[in-house]
């Protein structure tokens, strides 16, 4: 199974109380452990590897604690999962082109696997911390769609030839002579 750690979990978490709480920009980590219900010891941990990944400054003082560092709509979930996961990647090769795994040369999915690792990244950066407090809107794609309107837009379909979409799109665009190469972050979420 392929999931986010507990810590990335609780940062989306600690992120969202300052997204939809900006009427109180500077947040103290007992004030949002108290809002959030998570411990002060494990919110302290978070708010310093948000602060780490340039996601929130923090403000000594008595009017002291930590704000966002941009606004939440130029916060993408990519940023916070990086900030506290580290790079995203699902597989070494991935993370560490050329040199980690003795079978990287020969190995016949690598390209798959690079093409699964871009939709997956398109999305996270496309969704920013400002859209993950709203409630979802009915145009977001789910994640059998990831980067099949991308790829239609690229190709013109039309909304009946659009028909065609998950596993089969995603083969296609794969496998599609005709396919302009699928650019890293090319996930549209609308």
């Amino acid at each position: 199974m392929i999931r986010l750690t507990r810590m990335t979990d609780y940062g989306l978490l600690v992120m969202s109380q300052f997204a939809e709480r900006s009427d109180i920009p500077v947040r103290t980590g007992r004030d949002l452990a108290d809002e959030t219900g998570l411990p002060l010891p494990t919110v302290s941990k978070v708010l310093k590897l948000l602060a780490q990944g340039d996601l929130l400054s923090s403000h000594r003082g008595v009017q002291g604690g930590y704000r966002l560092s941009r606004p939440p709509e130029e916060i993408s979930v990519a940023d916070m999962v990086s900030a506290l996961e580290g790079p995203i990647a699902m597989t070494l090769c991935n993370l560490h082109p050329g040199g980690l795994c003795e079978w990287e040369a020969s190995c016949r999915i690598r390209e798959n696997w690079q093409l699964i690792n871009r939709v997956i990244r398109g999305a996270l950066d496309n969704i920013s911390l400002a859209e993950m407090v709203r409630p979802m809107q009915e145009g977001w794609v789910t994640a059998g769609n990831l980067g099949i309107r991308e790829l239609h837009r690229r190709r013109g379909k039309t909304s009946a030839e659009k028909s065609k979409c998950g596993a089969d799109a995603v083969t296609e665009a794969v496998t599609h002579p005709a396919a302009p190469p699928i650019e890293p972050n090319a996930a549209v979420i609308v």
